[in-house]
């Protein structure tokens, strides 16, 4: 907890549940690098808060009424899986997440997403995980990278629309699909790597480095844009009112009519962002120094205790 107590902080990234927001936090000042995580969760304008002695990577919520899952669920690039859906947070692990002897540990991981009701995970080396009951079953030992010295390929984002119809997508321009019950490697139109799959309105949409951004599905893939400006790489995206709004380096942008503008948000002259979500009508915008929101008719800034 010390490493927090000097000030400010840095955002990791955010997940908008029901009636709820989910950001994960890190201290600024942190000379000891000493790995810790900030989770707030903001209900109006109250901000509560908990740490935890690891690095999160990623989050999520699952929205079942009545089931024993539903809740934040929070993911530890070492394997860590964080479940807040009591009293207390419940720290569950995956023993073969993380670094350590290739055979035993197969890399970190990079997301968490509920698909289809279910709970997945994605990482290093092709790992992809289900929740299945209160395991965490490993879906891909069949396509897991298996080779005895890195640099080894990995997967940055998954999605999908069923529980066997979902994509993961990495390194390499690596794209596979999942049928429920075999994992198939698509052909893919780029070497470049990938950072985000997000399968919204009934298309399957990928950014990544070199300004990529990709429509298609497990049938073929056309480049939708591929120029290195207004941002040189994109890390997520997100359909928000019919149209695909993307996150860069310090530029959050609209493309449209096959062309990329910047979106006005208002009086901020520069935005830094790494991560968008939509839910309930409204628009998150997450980045390093900023979140923000917009409802369709205006943004609003959102800024932790800590930097006020």
């Amino acid at each position: 907890m010390s490493a927090t107590q000097s000030g400010r902080v840095f955002y990791r990234g955010g997940h908008a549940g029901p009636g709820v927001l989910g950001v994960l936090a890190g201290p600024v000042d942190n000379p000891d690098e000493t790995e810790s995580t900030i989770f707030y969760t903001v209900r109006g304008d109250e901000w509560s808060r908990q740490e935890f002695a690891f690095e999160l990577s990623s989050l999520t919520h699952l929205a079942q009424p009545g089931s024993a899952d539903a809740g934040w669920w929070l993911l530890g690039k070492r394997g860590e899986v964080v479940a807040c859906n009591g009293e207390a947070p419940r720290i569950e692990r995956i023993s073969t997440g993380g670094t350590g002897t290739p055979e035993k540990k197969f890399g970190y991981l990079s997301q968490i997403r509920v698909i289809d009701g279910a709970l997945f995970i994605c990482g290093y080396r092709r790992q992809v995980y289900r929740r299945d009951g209160a395991e965490w079953r490993l879906l891909s030992d069949s396509m897991l990278d298996r080779r005895a010295k890195g640099p080894w390929t990995g997967f940055t984002s998954i999605d999908g629309f069923a529980r066997n119809d979902v994509y993961a997508v990495g390194d390499d321009g690596e794209i596979w699909h999942f049928d429920g019950a075999a994992w198939k490697q698509c052909e893919s139109p780029t070497d470049q790597t990938l950072a985000e799959v997000r399968c919204v309105d009934g298309k399957v949409w990928i950014c990544g480095d070199g300004g990529l951004v990709l429509c298609g599905d497990k049938n073929g893939w056309h480049v939708v844009w591929d120029k290195k400006a207004p941002s040189e790489n994109w890390w997520s995206l997100e359909r928000f009112m019919g149209r695909l709004h993307l996150a860069g380096n310090e530029f959050l942008g609209v493309l449209e009519d096959g062309q990329v503008s910047e979106v006005d948000v208002g009086p901020k002259d520069s935005v830094t962002t790494m991560a968008l979500h939509a839910r309930d009508g409204v628009l998150w915008a997450f980045g390093e120094e900023d979140i923000l929101s917009w409802d369709g008719g205006s943004w609003r800034e959102w800024v932790a205790p800590e930097n006020r």
